[in-house]
């Protein structure tokens, strides 16, 4: 049986794309069931990580403007996330416990 996830922006069940990848088509949300780590590699995550994040700071944005925040992201990874909050006008911080990921 297929696992069943829901979207974090809208709740709703997602569909399975690939085995990894689900998707929410009214909000387009995109999310996979990897495990940490299991992603590298992956052709195309990197943009699928990178839409997403748009997407978030998109529903952040409907509750406060970015500009003059803080953002800590714990796990940040490579920075992705860091990175468009930055452009977004966010100061940010982030915290990767994980030596290889730095």
């Amino acid at each position: 049986m297929a696992e069943i996830l829901h979207c974090p922006i809208c709740s709703n069940a997602m569909a399975a794309v690939k085995s990894w990848l689900y998707r929410y088509n009214d909000c387009g949300f995109l999310q996979s069931n990897l495990r940490p780590g299991a992603g590298t590699g992956i052709e195309g995550l990197e943009d699928l990580r990178r839409a997403n994040f748009e997407q978030l700071l998109d529903q952040m944005r409907r509750f406060d403007p970015p500009a003059g925040r803080t953002l800590l992201e714990v796990g940040c990874a490579k920075g992705w996330f860091l990175e468009a909050a930055t452009a977004r006008g966010f100061t940010v911080f982030g915290l990767e416990p994980e030596a290889a990921k730095c």
